[in-house]
């Protein structure tokens, strides 16, 4: 799995009901496809982890939610904890 010249892919979902049930259900799945293929694949939190992954030859992935926070400081406490590091607030 190759996306442009940077190897950075973005993953995210749009609006669901139960959000935080759909979000934490994505979030495993990223989870599961990632130890699937560490070969080529990699969990940026950092800048420096998207420019590690391209040094290595392998695409990093930005965890990003929408909707998801429902202004819960322990909503966004737990997904920062699971790696988020993008969420659409409106």
């Amino acid at each position: 799995m190759k996306c442009g010249l940077s190897g950075f892919r973005n993953f995210f979902y749009a609006r669901e009901p139960r959000l935080h049930d759909v979000a934490m259900y994505l979030i495993d799945a990223f989870y599961q496809a990632l130890s699937l293929n560490e070969d080529k694949f990699t969990l940026a939190t950092k800048t420096d982890h998207i420019l590690r992954a391209k040094k290595e030859g392998k695409v990093s992935g930005l965890l990003s939610i929408e909707e998801a926070f429902l202004g819960s400081l322990a909503a966004l406490r737990m997904f920062y904890k699971l790696g988020v590091r993008a969420m659409r607030l409106t």
